[in-house]
């Protein structure tokens, strides 16, 4: 006999309404998805899904790995220290009307991510290698009709990803982006691999909670 929780959504499209129940007990039930319809003559066309799931499908803790290379020959990304005097000690330096490949390594394997937004732009991640212990997915970003960042500012930059099963990763980076024709001031600085963070999904599949942030 196993702990599941249910998931119970009614509706379609934003007009949805979403319940959540917990601690149901229910032998030989595994993960499954049931679709009813509502009893009502108004809601036929609204159905009821109701969504099994084990809390033993999410892993405790996830370790995310984000790493950024400039586009067309993966050329490094830097970021400068920058101190108290922002809202952040570090500043990564991006530069406007580039394309950048962003690397997504995730550990354990079975986390499996979606999609990716950085500053309101959202691109798919498409799985590269996986096994049990870890997984790779790749995807891209355009700064495309970014505007640069003006001289002595910085800016917060929500970065998402929105997993299949275990919720939504969400942080911000602070990020200045450069001119695309003074591209030389985004060239140097510190060099770093990764972003990596240590996160917790939590029991309702929503937003998880970051423990550690590590830049390498």
């Amino acid at each position: 006999m196993g702990l599941v929780w249910v998931l119970i959504l009614i509706g379609h499209g934003p007009r949805s309404s979403f319940y959540f129940v917990e601690r149901i007990w229910q032998p030989c039930l595994g993960s499954s998805t049931i679709h009813l319809h509502a009893g009502s003559a108004r809601d036929v066309q609204r159905p009821v899904i109701i969504s099994f799931f084990t809390m033993a499908d999410v892993p405790a803790l996830i370790n995310i790995c984000v790493s950024l290379k400039i586009q067309p020959n993966d050329g490094p990304v830097f970021f400068k220290a920058d101190g108290s005097r922002f809202g952040q000690t570090r500043t990564i330096k991006l530069l406007t009307g580039s394309k950048y490949k962003i690397e997504v390594v995730l550990k354990p394997g079975n986390a499996e991510p979606l999609t990716m937004g950085i500053g309101g732009k959202t691109f798919d991640l498409e799985q590269q290698s996986k096994d049990d212990e870890s997984a790779v997915y790749h995807g891209f970003y355009d700064t495309e009709g970014v505007p640069h960042t003006k001289s002595g500012d910085r800016q917060p930059v929500q970065v998402t990803i929105q997993f299949k099963e275990v919720g939504v990763f969400e942080t911000v980076w602070q990020v200045k982006y450069y001119n695309y024709y003074k591209r030389e001031h985004c060239q140097f600085g510190n060099k770093f691999s990764c972003i990596e963070y240590e996160v917790k999904p939590n029991e309702t599949r929503s937003l998880m909670w970051i423990n550690k942030e590590l830049f390498q």
